[in-house]
């Protein structure tokens, strides 16, 4: 009978035969693991592959998050910038609309002051004709 080893194997003992049959008996073991080995290392190619795949589109995905947040951050620049010139026009409206008023407020100042001279030149222009008329009438009389 031949001696098994503690797992149940043919010992290198039993010579030459007990060693062959050690031997074949290892062998679809061995293969089995070389093919156990083999998969494992596929999925984990599979799985590295699909990991570097995620990580490129996670890396695109931020290169696009950043250059969209570029273009955003000129285009806030760009409205500040507008902002900032609309307001140096309105400022501008606004004293040009404050000049005008003034403007108009002399202007109407002058146009009374210039009715008043002319009613004054009017009276006084009626005061000398009938001066001149009542000279005018002594001299006949």
């Amino acid at each position: 009978e031949p001696r098994r080893d503690s797992a149940g194997g043919a010992t290198a003992a039993q010579g030459p035969r007990g060693l062959l049959q050690l031997q074949v008996q290892q062998q679809p073991q061995q293969q089995q693991q070389q093919q156990q080995l083999l998969e494992h290392d596929a999925v984990a190619q599979a799985e590295l592959e699909t990991h570097a795949y995620v990580v490129d589109e996670f890396s695109q995905e931020i290169n696009s998050l950043s250059t969209d947040i570029q273009s955003l951050q000129t285009a806030m620049r760009d409205l500040a910038d507008s902002v900032a010139v609309q307001g140096d026009t309105l400022d501008n409206i606004e004293a040009n609309m404050m000049q005008a008023d003034q403007s108009a407020e002399g202007a109407t100042e002058q146009l009374v002051q210039a009715n008043v001279r002319h009613q004054r030149g009017s009276k006084l222009l009626y005061c000398l004709l009938c001066l001149a008329a009542s000279f005018a009438v002594a001299v006949v009389v």
